[in-house]
């Protein structure tokens, strides 16, 4: 598939920069550095239909809980041993693997009366990770400012991706004297609605974001045993793929069963984060670091196919009515080992 292929792609990229890194110095100082990770993500990602071309209003908005998703992860760190003594390259990758576990639920809500600006329509499901997958790397300069403290200014590329299941749960939708339900004539939503409750897997949602971004960082020593690092990237530079499908046959009133992409682009990236380390040796080291990723303002084309009409062709429904969001708090816990050192050989002991 088109997204795993850019993903060794980009790796091998990375890989082939350190080749450069080599060739260009003699890498006296640097050091090669091994890791492995877990940790959980705590927050949101959103899925946004607009109501009206360059407004704010909206269509439709869905929250899909990561509440938490826990993850393992390994990576590689390269750069110089004693970044408190001189200047030097750095660069880094890694990789989060999510566990296929229940995060939290699923809300969909909807604004479909076109002559009011009221909620018309609420859902609410179980919502179960099926895929989540982040590729992170960087590549930079560490500038050496004392003998406790460094800068580092760098380039960072982000990818995440997430699949998700809604099950089960019920929906709150108006119905006609016939116990039909009502769409673009439905009256204001209440939350003493009716609930008809349904079962098994009611919608599929797949969002996959690509982020490019300038950042910068610091490390501090804290005496012989503790590090302090902290970083911030902002970029607009931010994309997003989503695919949702509300899949048929669960309840011939609910869904007739549909297939929606957004193709999205341009929108607001933060990242700040900070790290405390503990250094029992030079070799090892075991770290706790909190983040935080925001994303906001990013919209773009929505296409549709009406899987559950027969119709296999997807067409274009809006320029401007796709969007989505994504807020998440990452608490990580590491374990790194100095994998390889290079020396010259009169440094070399």
């Amino acid at each position: 598939m088109p997204v795993i292929k850019n993903r060794y792609i980009l790796a091998g990229i990375f890989f082939l920069s350190l080749s450069f890194v080599s060739a260009e110095s003699k890498l006296d100082g640097y050091s090669l550095f091994t890791h492995t990770y877990a940790g959980m993500l705590v927050g949101k990602s959103e899925e946004i239909v607009y109501k009206y071309p360059n407004e704010k209003q909206f269509l439709s908005q869905l929250y899909w809980d990561l509440k938490p998703l826990v993850y393992l992860g390994f990576g590689a760190d390269f750069g110089k041993r004693e970044p408190f003594e001189e200047n030097g390259i750095i660069a880094s990758v890694s990789f989060k693997f999510g566990l296929p576990l229940k995060t939290g639920s699923h809300e969909n809500r909807d604004w479909l009366n076109p002559d009011n600006e009221w909620q018309t329509h609420y859902s609410w499901h179980e919502a179960y990770s099926q895929n989540a997958f982040h590729f992170d790397m960087y590549c930079g300069y560490s500038f050496r400012i004392d003998e406790t403290f460094s800068i580092r200014f760098h380039g960072d590329f982000s990818f995440m991706s997430y699949t998700w299941s809604g099950e089960n749960g019920y929906l709150q939708y108006p119905t006609n004297s016939s116990g039909e339900y009502i769409y673009e004539t439905a009256p204001k939503w209440h939350k003493n609605l009716k609930k008809d409750y349904v079962s098994g897997m009611i919608i599929f949602y797949t969002q996959s974001w690509f982020m490019i971004s300038p950042g910068i960082s610091f490390k501090a020593r804290l005496g012989p045993h503790f590090r302090l690092e902290g970083n911030f990237n902002y970029s607009p530079l931010v994309f997003c793929i989503g695919r949702d499908d509300h899949l048929f046959g669960l309840n011939s009133r609910y869904s007739k069963g549909a297939s929606y992409w957004d193709v999205l682009s341009m929108g607001e990236y933060i990242n700040p984060g900070a790290k405390l380390s503990f250094l029992p040796n030079q070799f090892f080291d075991l770290s706790l670091s909190l983040s935080y990723r925001y994303i906001t303002k990013i919209r773009g084309r929505t296409y549709k196919r009406d899987t559950g009409m027969g119709n296999n062709e997807a067409y274009m429904t809006s320029l401007d009515g796709g969007g989505a969001g994504y807020s998440a708090i990452d608490i990580q816990f590491m374990a790194r080992l100095r994998a390889h050192d290079w020396f010259t050989k009169q440094n070399r002991f």
